[in-house]
């Protein structure tokens, strides 16, 4: 694949088309794209005391790779009428839940969260921001698996590529079917059915885990309709608390590790919480099957891997794949590569991706990224790009809970810098 290639994926993988059902109050006035528009505005990076220790003694913070390339992973906040900070609700589900959980599920340790604040300085407006989707960076990983040195030096090149075209060959079936349906009304019979092969396949096409997140999620965070959730809308906010409890209540691993590779649909299970925990009123278990049956194909479709034909998965003599097969291979790779034997190539290989994108967002002037997928809240900070703008880093001493809303209690400012370089996989906390 040509360095023209190379550019067309990136171009592919940033996107500003979040589609939340087509509620686009929900996605116009989202908070993420309006926060920027002052002359300060604010960030929220939570961590652990552990790791916030080495952010201190080290005075710098690394980049994450993963769903946003290689941004420094951050939530909006947003200064009020009175100067007080408002942290985004997922941003305070990250530091009051999730972290805390995933660091006793592994220690068995009570360990409050630690977080730091960045205020950034953007006078002239001149900081921008693209929406990035990591469900199109399968062309992008298939790429980079191709022309990895370490892997080819180790003779790792044809062993994977043999795991992977053997989950092709078995997921072949299932994904043209999805195909078929593509776009297509389907009744609630035909989504139980589909589900419970979606069930089966997923068992080799680790993708499909991450399809049923996001389909799951943007269902409830369009549909919920209890309290708290309509308080947050008002503020221009997607309410993340109600799906983030709900996968961690019925797939408890994800407390140790997001491996979302291993949840599966179980319409009487999610059905069954969503009633019980009062999220939706009106609840239809049937619409909620066929909706999320019709949402996991259109991300499979549209974000993943494309619209593709029996010939797509004619392999010619020298087991190469056509082209328009690519996207498929690269999701497929992404995920072979994690396995313990390969751990070191997967490091190598999203350092030398986060690098592309820096480029990428370099020539655009892309300062903030967010993933497109929801308009969630989910943002990075550009590494290559902050330190040509002034930013203050300072401490968070907590923060406090008014009428479910949470404010940040600002510390002092500390000695602490972006750092340029991604942070091995084995140290990162959520992944």
């Amino acid at each position: 694949m040509n360095d023209s290639d190379g550019e067309i994926s990136w171009e592919v993988a940033h996107d500003d088309s979040v589609d939340l059902f087509s509620d686009f109050n929900k996605v116009q006035y989202n908070v993420i794209y309006q926060f920027m528009q002052n002359d300060i505005f604010y960030l929220f990076h939570a961590t652990t005391k552990e790791k916030y220790n080495k952010i201190l003694s080290s005075k710098s913070i690394r980049t994450s790779g993963g769903c946003l390339a290689g941004g420094i992973y951050c939530t909006p906040v947003e200064m009020e009428t009175d100067g007080e900070l408002r942290l985004h609700n997922l941003g305070s589900y990250y530091y009051l839940v999730e972290l805390p959980e995933a660091e006793y599920a592994k220690t068995e340790h009570k360990n409050h969260s630690k977080g730091v604040i960045f205020e950034i300085e953007n006078p002239n407006r001149k900081a921008k921001l693209l929406g990035v989707n990591y469900m199109k960076f399968g062309q992008i990983f298939y790429r980079h698996f191709m022309h990895n040195e370490a892997i080819q030096k180790l003779g790792w090149k044809e062993e994977i590529r043999e795991k992977t075209a053997l989950i092709v060959k078995k997921s072949e079936r299932f994904i043209l079917y999805s195909m078929s349906l593509y776009e297509v009304d389907i009744t609630y019979q035909q989504a139980c059915a589909y589900m419970e092969l979606f069930n089966f396949a997923s068992e080799k096409l680790t993708l499909l885990g991450y399809v049923l997140f996001e389909a799951v999620s943007q269902y409830i965070a369009y549909y919920e309709t209890e309290e708290i959730s309509q308080k947050y809308n008002k503020k221009n906010e997607i309410y993340n608390w109600n799906y983030k409890e709900l996968f961690f209540d019925l797939f408890p691993f994800l407390r140790v590790k997001f491996d979302l590779e291993k949840i599966y649909y179980d319409e009487q299970k999610y059905c069954q919480y969503i009633e019980d925990n009062l999220i939706i009123d009106c609840f239809d278990w049937k619409d909620f099957t066929t909706t999320i049956c019709k949402k996991c194909i259109q991300i499979l479709v549209r974000e993943c891997i494309g619209l593709l034909d029996e010939s797509a998965f004619q392999s010619d003599e020298n087991g190469e794949f056509p082209a328009e097969l690519r996207p498929l291979l690269g999701h497929i790779v992404h995920r072979v590569l994690k396995e313990e034997k390969y751990r070191e190539a997967y490091g190598n290989i999203e350092r030398a991706i986060a690098a592309e994108a820096w480029e990428y967002w370099n020539e655009h002037d892309i300062l903030m990224v967010y993933n497109s997928g929801m308009a969630k809240g989910e943002m990075g900070i550009n590494p290559s790009l902050i330190n040509k703008f002034r930013y203050h880093v300072y401490e968070c001493n907590g923060i406090e809970n008014r009428e479910g809303f949470y404010y940040l209690k600002k510390g002092n400012a500390i000695d602490v810098k972006v750092q340029e370089k991604i942070i091995e996989y084995k140290e990162s906390m959520l992944r």
